[in-house]
């Protein structure tokens, strides 16, 4: 369609041409070699123009099947395009507000295990705070009346009055006293004593230690059960109020040698 187009412009150049140099051109002739013109140039634009007019002649059409269905197809596209756009932007908004919502709800996440941590650590504290009155209210019910005796039995030092009880009255013959420090006897008349004691008060902890104390001098390996009884009670009968102060000395004494 091209090369057609070409032929027919040179022609009609060259016949425009001739008529104009012999002087014999007139009006319809150059009408009809820019109609010839207008044609070729038709076929050479045929690929793009749906419509070429000449003036005086009339309107040339062509249908550019191609052109009209490119057209159509870019029209399709574009639609496409921009709806995939708008619902882009959508599922890109809905997006943003899940991440925004998502990232509230860690943060009160946040907010709640830490006050859950707070609270947890409160009632931990507070049960150790319970068990620790329930322990010091089970020791009292316990070991009240023990924990007010001395190394001796007795409630007071000896003075101007002396108080007795069974314990101390028990224990006499197994010590001596240098003031208010007892010293207390490692023979075996002592020993049998401190056994009568533990078997008829086994709440009072210093005859477990006296006796610990003795059988370890003779290395006899069982002292240690009995230090350790000396110590589970004391430990209990120092919770008591106002429980004497013996208790705390030798409680830390049997630490020690236990650790020993």
């Amino acid at each position: 369609m091209k090369l057609l187009g070409i032929l027919i412009i040179l022609n009609a150049l060259v016949v425009a041409a001739w008529f104009s140099i012999s002087g014999t051109a007139n009006k319809w002739i150059i009408v009809v070699c820019f109609a010839a013109i207008f044609s070729g140039i038709f076929f050479l634009v045929s690929d793009r123009a749906t419509e070429v007019s000449v003036s005086g002649i009339g309107t040339i059409k062509a249908a550019v099947d191609r052109a009209t269905s490119d057209a159509i197809q870019v029209a399709g596209l574009k639609a496409r395009i921009e709806a995939q756009s708008a619902t882009i932007d959508l599922v890109a908004k809905e997006a943003m507000e899940a991440k925004e919502v998502s990232e509230s709800l860690k943060e009160k996440n946040r907010d709640a295990e830490e006050k859950l941590l707070t609270i947890n650590s409160t009632l931990e504290k507070a049960a150790i705070s319970l068990k620790g009155i329930q322990d010091v209210v089970d020791a009292t019910k316990e070991y009240y009346a023990e924990s007010q005796l001395n190394m001796v039995g007795k409630p007071f030092p000896d003075g101007d009055v002396v108080f007795n009880t069974p314990i101390s009255q028990a224990l006499e013959g197994t010590y001596t006293m240098n003031g208010n420090i007892a010293s207390f006897k490692e023979d075996s008349v002592s020993e049998a004593i401190y056994r009568h004691v533990i078997a008829t008060y086994p709440r009072f902890p210093f005859a477990y230690w006296y006796l610990a104390y003795t059988l370890r001098r003779r290395n006899d390996a069982s002292w240690r059960a009995f230090a350790e009884r000396a110590v589970s009670i004391f430990e209990k009968t120092t919770l008591v109020a106002g429980h004497h102060t013996n208790h705390d000395t030798v409680l830390k004494q049997a630490r020690e040698l236990l650790a020993q």
